[in-house]
């Protein structure tokens, strides 16, 4: 559902349009979240009000703008190409390589958001996961759930013996949002 009002001038010339636009309400509370997030990435906004019905934005507009919240898309190698990779130091076990990595982004006031494994069956082996213990899906992503972080193989980016988790400055980042990452060779 979409009305355009009559437009208003903004401090430019550009005139602007107040909108009203109905998006889908996603499954689950973090959906929620996200989208709202994505909602607040556009200039002008209203209000935001969640409903039965969807989520229902009001906002002003350019003429060009549209309420587009998808996620931008960005493939995992060009994610990979702007940011450090650091490599992880060498543990004793898996859980404490982990457990370290885990540690060192909390120290910087990050938060890890994925987990980018060149084999999961690799993966699962150094971690001692039975395999009777599938990885989850991530509910409403196309990832694994791996302990809360968003898991996923990439054959053709990373070597088998891989492992790169990746974080932000805000808890549940996307693809998109990473701006740090770690790499254990295992």
């Amino acid at each position: 559902m979409t009305g355009d009002l009559p437009a208003i001038s903004s401090a430019g010339d550009e005139r602007l349009m107040r909108e009203e636009s109905v998006l889908e309400l996603p499954a689950t509370k973090d959906g929620i979240l996200m989208l709202v997030r994505r909602i607040l990435t556009k200039p002008h906004v209203e209000a935001i009000r969640i409903t039965e019905q969807g989520v229902r934005v009001v906002w002003r507009r350019a003429m060009h703008d549209g309420m587009d919240v998808t996620e931008p898309v960005k493939s995992m190698e060009e994610v990979l190409a702007h940011i450090d990779i650091v490599e992880a130091p060498e543990q004793a076990t898996p859980y404490e390589t982990m457990h370290t990595v885990l540690l060192g982004i909390s120290a910087q006031r990050l938060f890890p958001s994925h987990v980018l494994v060149g084999s999961l069956q690799k993966f699962r082996d150094w971690l001692g996961i039975p395999s009777v213990m599938p990885f989850q899906p991530a509910e409403g992503t196309g990832y694994l759930n791996y302990a809360g972080l968003l898991l996923t193989e990439n054959t053709s980016l990373l070597p088998e013996d891989a492992v790169v988790v990746l974080s932000s400055g805000f808890r549940g980042a996307e693809l998109s949002e990473v701006d740090s990452a770690i790499k254990i060779v295992i």
